[in-house]
């Protein structure tokens, strides 16, 4: 949501490209935050060629486009030059992926199916250190949760995930989404990295925190107690031996007047190669 001078609107960025590999900011207005963008990143993992039509020109980060009342969009159209363009995706993935994963802050397109490979990974005694400026980076950790009187989860709506007072299952219409939902408990988790000779803490969400403490989040919601604290050890684990691939996401909070580093763990993907220690 973004306050403009006739009022509230709903926004959404994504960072586009084509065989020039430029990158171009895409921003969608109200109604297409609420239809094509649901779209679009429902098919996120495939990275799906998209048509635009009618859309406005404008001199913001570079030169990007947006949307104006007219526009239209097509997803993986069948015509010859979106064709032609997804076969030139094939072969030149992994450079997409790394033109989009240095160039948008904001963008949630790290998935199975786009990693890089292990050896392109950053080491994390590098991406720590407060002079490395760029949004996200790809690092192999592994993975352990020292702090142990966090809550690891909170109630969600099952669409957007945004936090909700609505109880377990409890039907309700979404205020951020304005979806029809039910609420379901989401973990939310601050966990310690380790690899490469250095080590940050990052905090790690929904799908992704499952996989790291081998747990699913109903599970640590039926064994929480009054007070609201759950023994993780007694239904999950608290760390790893073996690495993963994670992508990273940097981004800075103000702690009494001093910007502090912190991170978001975007994917969680297994590394099938042998890792330093």
């Amino acid at each position: 949501m973004q306050q403009t001078r006739i009022g509230a609107s709903d926004v959404q960025e994504f960072i586009v490209t084509d065989k020039s590999l430029t990158p171009v900011v895409l921003t969608m207005w109200d109604q297409f935050v609420n239809n094509e963008v649901s779209l679009i990143v429902d098919k996120i993992d495939s990275m799906p060629i998209i048509l635009g039509t009618c859309l406005k020109v404008v001199s913001y980060k570079g030169i990007s486009l947006t949307t104006k009342a007219s526009s239209f969009f097509a997803l993986n159209p069948d015509i010859p030059e979106a064709v032609d363009l997804a076969n030139w995706l094939i072969e030149h993935k992994e450079e997409v992926l790394n033109l989009l994963v240095t160039n948008d802050p904001d963008l949630s397109l790290a998935s199975s199916s786009m990693q890089p490979s292990p050896q392109t990974a950053s080491p994390i005694a590098i991406i720590s250190q407060p002079t490395e400026k760029l949004p996200r980076y790809w690092a192999k950790a592994r993975v352990q949760i020292t702090k142990l009187n966090q809550q690891f989860w909170y109630m969600a709506c099952s669409s957007c995930h945004k936090n909700t007072v609505a109880e377990f299952n409890q039907p309700f219409q979404c205020l951020f989404c304005k979806k029809d939902v039910s609420a379901k408990p989401r973990l939310r988790i601050e966990v310690n990295l380790h690899g490469n000779f250095g080590s940050l803490k990052a905090i790690t969400f929904g799908e992704h925190a499952e996989k790291l403490i081998n747990c699913t989040a109903e599970t640590l919601m039926e064994n929480t107690n009054e007070e609201g604290m759950c023994n993780l050890a007694n239904v999950g684990q608290l760390q790893t031996e073996k690495y993963f691939l994670i992508c990273l996401k940097k981004y800075q909070l103000q702690v009494q007047n001093e910007d502090e580093d912190r991170f978001n763990i975007m994917s969680v993907h297994d590394v099938h190669v042998k890792m330093e220690k």
